[in-house]
């Protein structure tokens, strides 16, 4: 019978392990009458399953120890080795700030991030530290993560504090995790179209630092602190001041309270232990792949099959292979890895379909196994399987303002007949005041904690529809109106099977009769449409806002959520702007204005009207000016990841010096992209507000901007000063803010003064940067 791997726990044992910390550290239960306190943003993936849970044989962690999986987690991933001679943990001293630093900056690798080498950061009291701590605390000093007492002191024997603690854990987060954004006013958001963190203790509020404050909130927010004591009475009428415990931020945190901490901020991370892993999310299981040295495994193909709780014992034969009586799945063969089966990404993760909410209910919990092989692999006694028993369904405390609502369309336009598509709604609380309490109208009574509900129509018309109705003489099918509901996470998801082609392969007419003029294709359109309404609970279509790459509309007049999906067996072709030009070098620095520009490397990347890549497509560059581009070598044309390498000289009719160069990429006569070099002059030393960013390479700490006169590039260090709207910043907020601009168009400006016109001097040359938020 195939086994968990190395003797993997099951989900469900990692969900109880996890309450009981929880329930540790937590209070009793509320007042009566009094608001309810939730952490919004608690993560749903972890870092502590699998091979992560495995006993490293620390005498003093007893098996009922309650922080024993998350010490045994921390030990996993390297953060730490134990005290004395690595066979005792001490779970009850206090950590020190030398031993914290020593945490956060191993903890930095199985987080995703990369910490620069370590520079003296000034501090003259970190000699008598042990001597693998003083890289740490100067990278993390650096880095903006944990800083020092003063500019020259930094008390290593110190202790830490649960203050210290939430700064600490929330400023590597702001580096290690997309989802944790530091705004230039200091206000903290936890996802994308989230309001600030609006939670707080009372206690924190009272006696911390603004800054300190809100990260403590953020923290409690994400799931990583929960209050220690119940907070003094509410004044009358005082609704939601605050969260109904104290945080006691002096208090000093243990080395077991400390594991807890520091993996639950893990689980906002990439940090995965080796093998496959899964957890649900929604109604989607998500898997993960991570090699013997923890890394990212892309492309591997993963299957999931499952079965009732209750029959798992049944679920294999005496050879291992899977028993069809017992489990299912929901794409591709089952427990075989084939071409159906999804591949992870470049971060070693996929999305997988699992059980959804009619299958997985209180009276029939359902347990998932997933793995991993190569195409053609099928279920054996030796196979490695992942095995999750998924949690009991819970009931969601809604108080929803709005639904955010996306798709798997990826922005496409256009669709192959044959291809399903999936809608999301997910409940979302965006109000900035008190929690609003959603009113069944026919009563008047709250009906907080109850599922949201919707009804959808879905519909195939012959004509194009903007309201998802479409006139009788052009509807070709309605369904029934169907309803789904909320799960414990406020999401729900509408499956829409694709539609058939109406005349199946491609049909070519010749109108003319002419043997010496091609044949031209006949196209067969459709129009898939589904109608999205409001019932129960559920926020307003008026209140329904689209992720991005998402396209639904509001129908104003019915009070519903239109989606249209166009449908088309058109033979693929290049799409006009569909593609992209990445230059390999995008900004080439000098001192003075070059004479000649010289030549560049791009990569051409071309999709079809459907959005896939297109192979076999020779492409050709030219510019604005078609003389000013030369290509080295060709024809070029696309692979099979639809990209082709093409090598172009900038010829000498063309503009000189210090600018930018646009070259444009086409397919025949169709343009796919177009992309930008920036010829950037170094040692700029000031440039007043209003400099128009050009170009953002946070990974190499550069920023290209156009002066007026010219183009120039500033290179920046953690020995800077850094301010964004004129309000100082560390350098994490910094950068937090250039990467958010840098994934879309660049429309934020820079100034900066002080920057030494001798590169010698850089590193010892303090500059000063503003960024204007646009």
């Amino acid at each position: 019978m195939p086994q968990l791997v190395k003797k993997r726990r099951s989900g469900w044992a990692v969900l109880a392990a996890g309450a009981l910390v929880a329930s540790l550290l937590a209070v009793g239960a509320s007042p009566a009458g009094a608001a309810t306190d939730t952490a919004d943003h608690e993560a749903k993936t972890g870092a502590c399953v699998g091979d992560a849970l495995s006993d490293q044989m620390f005498t003093d962690v007893s098996d009922m120890h309650a922080f024993k999986d998350a010490i045994n987690c921390i030990a996993y991933y390297g953060i730490t080795n134990g005290t004395g001679d690595g066979s005792t943990y001490s779970p009850n001293d206090t950590v020190s700030r030398w031993q914290m630093a020593l945490f956060i900056a191993r903890a930095a690798g199985p987080a995703g991030m990369t910490l620069d080498a370590a520079e003296d950061q000034g501090f003259t009291d970190i000699g008598d530290a042990p001597a693998g701590a003083h890289d740490a605390i100067n990278q993390l000093a650096a880095a903006g993560i944990m800083a020092g007492k003063s500019a020259t002191m930094y008390d290593p024997n110190g202790t830490v504090s649960r203050a210290d603690m939430a700064v600490i854990l929330v400023n590597m987060l702001a580096q290690a995790s997309p989802t944790v954004t530091i705004q230039k006013n200091g206000d903290i958001k936890l996802g994308t179209g989230t309001p600030p963190v609006d939670d707080y203790f009372p206690d924190a509020r009272a006696t911390q630092p603004v800054a300190t404050d809100k990260r403590i909130a953020a923290a409690y927010e994400l799931g990583i602190t929960m209050g220690t004591s119940k907070a003094p009475k509410r004044a009358e009428g005082q609704t939601y001041a605050g969260l109904l415990t104290s945080f006691d931020p002096n208090s000093a945190v243990n080395r077991g309270e400390m594991a807890a901490f520091i993996t639950r901020a893990l689980n906002h991370t990439n940090a995965r232990p080796e093998g496959v892993t899964a957890y649900r999310d929604g109604t989607t299981i998500k898997a993960s792949v991570r090699d013997a040295d923890l890394n990212p495994v892309s492309g591997a193909r993963v299957d999931l099959f499952y079965g009732l709780t209750a029959k798992a014992g049944e679920a294999f034969g005496q050879a291992g292979t899977c028993n069809p009586t017992v489990v299912s799945n929901k794409t591709g063969t089952l427990c075989r890895i084939d071409s159906a089966d999804p591949v992870t990404n470049s971060a070693g993760n996929v999305s997988l379909a699992g059980p959804d909410n009619t299958d997985h209910t209180l009276k029939t919990p359902q347990t998932v196994w997933v793995w991993t092989g190569d195409v053609g692999m099928i279920v054996v006694s030796a196979t490695e399987l992942f095995r999750y028993d998924l949690p009991e369904p819970m009931a969601p405390n809604l108080a929803a303002s709005r639904t955010l609502v996306s798709d798997d369309s990826g922005g496409a336009t256009l669709f192959r007949y044959g291809s399903d598509r999936t809608i999301t709604l997910q409940l979302q609380h965006v109000a900035t005041g008190p929690p609003e309490v959603i009113t069944d109208t026919s009563s008047g009574t709250p009906t907080v904690g109850k599922s949201a509900k919707w009804s959808y129509v879905v519909r195939h018309c012959s004509v194009a529809t903007t309201d998802g109705t479409c006139a009788d003489a052009n509807r070709l099918y309605q369904s029934p109106a169907n309803t789904i509901t909320s799960d414990s996470s406020g999401q729900a998801t509408i499956s829409v099977a694709g539609i058939s082609e109406p005349t199946p392969g491609t049909v070519f007419t010749d109108g003319d009769n002419d043997p010496a003029t091609p044949d031209v294709q006949t196209v067969e359109e459709r129009w898939v449409s589904v109608v999205v309404t409001s019932v129960d609970n559920a926020p307003t279509a008026a209140n329904t806002v689209n992720a991005p790459g998402t396209a639904s509309t509001e129908d104003t007049a019915n009070s519903t959520r239109v989606f249209v999906y166009k449908f088309s067996d058109q033979v693929n072709a290049a799409a006009a702007s569909g593609g992209k030009v990445t230059h390999q070098s995008p900004y080439v620095v000098s001192t003075t204005a070059p004479a000649a520009r010289g030549s560049q490397l791009v990569t051409v990347t071309v999709n079809d009207q459907y959005g896939s890549p297109m192979a076999g497509q020779e492409v050709t560059l030219t510019a604005a000016t078609a003389t000013d581009v030369s290509v080295v070598g060709g024809p070029y044309s696309t692979d099979s990841s639809g990209q082709a390498v093409i090598v172009y000289t900038i010829t000498s009719t063309a503009t000189q010096g210090f600018g930018q160069f646009e070259v444009i990429a086409n397919v025949g006569t169709t343009e796919v992209a177009r992309g930008t070099v920036h010829f950037a002059q170094a040692n700029v030393a000031t440039k007043p507000s209003g400099t128009a960013i050009q170009y953002i390479d946070v990974a190499n700490k550069t920023i290209v901007a156009d002066t007026g006169a010219n183009t120039a590039v500033v290179v920046y260090d953690s020995g800077d000063q850094f301010n964004i709207g004129g309000t100082p910043m560390t350098m994490a907020e910094f950068e937090k803010a250039l990467t958010e601009e840098s994934m879309g168009a660049i429309n934020d400006t820079i100034e900066w003064s002080n920057y030494p016109a001798d590169p010698t001097k850089r590193s010892t040359t303090t500059s000063s940067f503003d960024l204007t938020r646009a």
